[in-house]
């Protein structure tokens, strides 16, 4: 019996072994090539089949509607991409690496309050205040006053603001704004002649009640208006730094590229990509001449590079 114990295995158990092994590899091959990239969508949402159809430009997908959430397989998908804050919502505790797109830094903040077990990674919409900074400094040399108005959602973001312009030479006038106050009254009281107004994202002071008041006010007053959106642009506003789908799309490949080369996902940021939109119309009727999308776009990513 000891002898047998501690003979070496024959041949014929070394064979045995490697079929074996060839078996469990050959398994977890099959895993792996199944295991595929997905998208978590609302198809009934323009933007999101937008976006979607630009991802499928460069990268092989499989797209979910947000209805058919039960069809999809942590097993077959082995990397999930949700589109908009609802499908963030349904994959938040998702057993799989998640890239969350078209979602603000608030939204991402709120899914995971205590941190998260599995790995994500996210491209916010929003953009960081540096960007905004630049704009207004390089578009309008000669306004020195930014005026934002604000709610409890963006007063955390003040005291950065107020440090970044001061630091260009440029000052915050910060006003508290709620429901029902006058947007014509608030500009009388406290715009200066040089002063730009800053819209960042914040629904409870920029939303679709008052965004006509917000650009007919500045317009009739002669105060640029400068966002976060492409299309408060196209309404009337004068000038914005923004992600568009395409910037939003680099930035989501980029990050698929990063899982794809290391097994581990980027901490969730803002996204490298971004864009200047100009209303050259509104600039010419406020007697502006400003320098064309690209060229302040390239003017912002210097300067921030430096």
């Amino acid at each position: 019996m000891s002898g047998n114990l501690t003979s070496p295995p024959s041949q014929h158990h070394f064979h045995w072994l490697w079929r074996c092994l060839v078996l469990v590899l050959g398994m977890l091959g099959m895993t792996f090539a199944h295991a595929q990239i997905c998208v978590l969508s609302q198809d009934s949402v323009r933007p999101y089949r937008e976006f979607v159809e630009v991802l499928r430009q460069q990268q092989r997908l499989q797209n979910y509607d947000l209805e058919e959430i039960d069809r999809v397989s942590a097993e077959h998908c082995g990397m999930m991409i949700s589109i908009g804050g609802a499908a963030a919502a349904q994959l938040a505790d998702w057993p799989q690496p998640v890239i969350h797109t078209l979602l603000s830094q608030e939204q991402y903040l709120a899914l995971y309050p205590d941190g998260h077990d599995y790995p994500r990674s996210a491209v916010f919409t929003d953009q960081p205040l540096e960007r905004y900074v630049a704009l207004i400094r390089l578009a309008l040399p000669n306004r020195r006053h930014v005026l934002l108005l604000n709610s409890e959602r963006t007063r955390p973001l003040l005291n950065e603001l107020y440090k970044q312009l001061a630091a260009t030479g440029l000052q915050l006038d910060s006003v508290p704004f709620s429901a029902g106050q006058k947007i014509d009254g608030i500009l009388a009281e406290f715009a200066r002649p040089d002063s730009v107004l800053l819209v960042v994202p914040d629904s409870n002071v920029l939303n679709s009640e008052t965004a006509q008041p917000f650009i007919m006010s500045t317009y009739q007053r002669g105060i640029p208006l400068v966002g976060y959106s492409q299309n408060l642009v196209r309404a009337g506003g004068l000038m914005a730094v923004h992600a568009s789908l395409a910037d939003q799309a680099a930035d989501t490949r980029e990050l698929l590229a990063a899982w794809q080369a290391e097994s581990q996902l980027p901490p969730a940021d803002f996204g490298d990509h971004y864009s200047v939109a100009v209303n050259y119309r509104l600039a010419r009727a406020l007697y502006l001449n400003l320098p064309t999308e690209a060229a302040l776009l390239r003017a912002i990513q210097q300067e921030l590079t430096r």
